[in-house]
């Protein structure tokens, strides 16, 4: 299935090695020579869509070529296509890298995170990802402010969210820092001003809209609302929640998360969720609580809507828990240290979203003397 942006496994990006000697650096296709023009302007640059995908025409010195962006979406083409311009206007020739930014981030990821949580690592290895695929063929010292900025324009021509482009461009940072201290880059570069406001999603589920979902999830599904909603575990922490994990008599469960210190953490078991636990027969309560679910974002969107209700994640589900406790009038605090966090702050900020009827309430303790 097509979708928005860039491809990553369009077969007509990847080319004979030959072909892709006489790209731009850091550009990777397969390459088909023209028929001269005899009319118009001859090293004119253009786009042109073949099937779902976006093709540029540009010359590349030794004749036209044309290349797939490996788009389906005309602005992500265009940046493509604006970004092939300057590396040929500028004579980049593609040579082999003395240090490629692909070996930077491999060492990153290898060896730069080692004090780090290991949620903390997999944070930044899945952001190497953008990362190799548009700048991983240069070497470290073609980074500048304006190869940057290309990289930014790029990404947002991708419909990329602006602060997803703002953690690529740390995790860029981290891995030229780390090269400057293995002597393999004299400095980092100045990077371009880009500023990514972080919205935080206020989406949780209000006890009705609970209880409608749980009536259309499969019997098989509904431990895993249960489970999200009652201990604000994060998605990583349900795949990885064994019955090891539950100590059903003395009502308490241990999530092992890893992303920060205190995510590995206690949280005392709810009446309503223990009573659910222990219906599930003894005999059977081995491995992992909550049975594989692939694809359960979508499925999960698909069953909120046959409840009538906003779609949800899991992440949704975390802010639930918090949420709900948060109306309750436990303090943020109690609430961080269930939740796995170092402090309070990203409770009042993220989690801790009040209804609009907690908030009536609140203003209705306002004292009405002489009114």
């Amino acid at each position: 299935m097509l979708t928005l942006g860039c491809l990553r496994g369009d077969p007509a990006w990847y080319g004979a090695r030959s072909d892709r000697r006489s790209l731009p650096a850091g550009v990777r296709g397969r390459t088909r020579p023209l028929p001269s023009q005899s009319d118009g302007d001859a090293t004119a640059s253009s786009i042109y869509k073949r099937g779902e995908v976006f093709w540029a025409s540009i010359n590349l010195g030794d004749g036209r070529r044309r290349v797939s962006t490996r788009c389906t979406d005309r602005k992500a083409a265009l940046a493509v296509l604006r970004r092939l311009e300057r590396e040929q206007a500028g004579a980049v020739q593609p040579a082999a890298a003395a240090y490629s930014v692909e070996a930077a981030l491999g060492e990153l990821v290898a060896h730069g995170l080692t004090e780090l949580s290991a949620g903390s690592r997999d944070y930044y290895e899945r952001k190497t990802g953008p990362l190799n695929r548009i700048l991983g063929t240069l070497d470290v010292s073609a980074i500048t402010r304006d190869r940057v900025q290309s990289y930014i324009e790029q990404r947002l021509a991708e419909q990329v969210k602006p602060h997803t482009v703002h953690k690529e461009l740390v995790t860029l940072r981290k891995t030229l820092a780390l090269a400057v201290e293995r002597g393999m880059l004299p400095q980092v570069p100045p990077f371009p001003k880009f500023r990514a406001r972080y919205v935080a999603r206020e989406r949780h589920l209000t006890h009705e809209e609970f209880a409608a979902l749980l009536t259309k999830l499969p019997a098989k599904r509904r431990p895993h609302l249960w489970v999200a909603c009652y201990t604000g575990a994060r998605a990583s922490e349900l795949r990885g929640l064994t019955w090891a994990d539950i100590d059903l008599a003395k009502g308490v469960v241990r999530l092992r998360g890893q992303k920060t210190a205190r995510s590995d953490r206690r949280v005392p078991l709810h009446p309503a969720l223990r009573a659910q636990l222990e219906h599930v027969p003894a005999k059977v309560r081995v491995g992992t609580v909550l049975e594989p679910w692939g694809k359960s974002l979508r499925d999960l969107a698909l069953y909120c809507t046959k409840a009538g209700i906003d779609p949800v994640t899991w992440n949704d589900c975390r802010r639930t828990f918090a949420s709900w406790m948060k109306e309750a009038g436990v303090d943020s605090a109690a609430v961080a240290r269930l939740l796995g966090h170092a402090t309070s702050a990203l409770v009042d900020r993220v989690y801790g979203h009040l209804s609009d009827d907690a908030l009536r309430r609140a203003i209705a303790t306002l004292p009405s003397a002489g009114l």
